[in-house]
């Protein structure tokens, strides 16, 4: 399955990469891969679509961030359908026009976004000629 980095999803969801990477170092995400030991985060496009829903949820809802995550991966699961909050209230996302906005961004940023370079600089100039 395809993943993108996290400076794609960000273009994405219209944030700040920064705020992406807050909320993976501190919560596990379905769909968010990598990003120890050197490794890059990468995030899938279920992933992506749970993050703009975290992100919609915190913001405009007023959700604490656990709470929106929470209720981004319940609505992600329920696929359309009402997810409950409390006995009489009930949460519904149009999860499929989350996924298609996410989606046609995605495909923008890979236009957009260039990759950052990982590793060690290449030396240049009276270094090389040592």
């Amino acid at each position: 399955m395809r993943s993108y980095s996290v400076a794609a999803v960000a273009f994405a969801v219209a944030c700040e990469a920064k705020w992406i990477d807050n909320l993976l170092s501190h919560r596990p995400v379905p769909g968010a891969l990598g990003g120890t030991r050197g490794l890059p985060r990468r995030i899938d496009p279920d992933g992506a679509v749970i993050i703009a829903i975290t992100r919609v949820l915190a913001v405009n809802g007023g959700f604490t961030i656990d709470k929106a995550l929470a209720l981004a991966i319940a609505s992600v699961e329920a696929q359309g359908k009402p997810v409950r909050l409390a006995t009489s209230v009930t949460l519904l996302v149009d999860t499929d026009a989350i996924r298609t906005a996410v989606e046609l961004r995605l495909v923008e940023a890979m236009e957009v976004v260039l990759q950052p370079k990982r590793g060690r600089r290449r030396v240049s100039g009276a270094q090389e000629e040592r």
